[in-house]
């Protein structure tokens, strides 16, 4: 450390962004319209495969394997209406199968059947019912 005089604004900026840590109240709220959404999941696609842990996870991070699904159409098919990706963020862009899910176990046929859902602290109920009306519409094509 040496002396000085702290940045003033970047210190009031981590505090406002302390204000906006969700609580554990906010955090399970979340947690179950993502919930919501993987029963809506399960009931479209009852064949569909979870990957992780079914509650110890993210509250907002679905990663679905959809068997004989092509994650790559579906995804097209849902444009411009629901935001969804194949795989992370690191790897949005390339053709390349996800390094994640190649690191869990997936066969490079099993990456393409996966797609991945994010919720927000301020995703409502009928977002979801929204996004699996897409969805429906968009399996039933493929």
């Amino acid at each position: 450390m040496r002396p000085g005089t702290l940045p003033t604004p970047l210190c009031v900026g981590l505090a406002v962004a302390c204000d906006t840590v969700p609580n554990s109240v906010e955090i399970e709220a979340w947690r179950a319209v993502t919930r919501r959404l993987l029963i809506g999941l399960r009931e479209l696609q009852p064949d569909l495969v979870l990957h992780g842990h079914l509650t110890d996870r993210h509250p907002g991070n679905l990663s679905v394997r959809l068997p004989g699904c092509d994650a790559d159409q579906v995804i097209a098919r849902l444009q411009p209406d629901v935001a969804v990706s194949r795989g992370s963020a690191c790897t949005s862009g390339t053709s390349e199968p996800s390094h994640v899910l190649r690191a869990i176990g997936l066969a490079a046929r099993e990456c393409d059947e996966t797609i991945r859902f994010s919720t927000g602290r301020t995703t409502t109920d009928d977002d979801v019912d929204r996004a699996l009306a897409a969805l429906k519409r968009a399996v039933s094509i493929v």
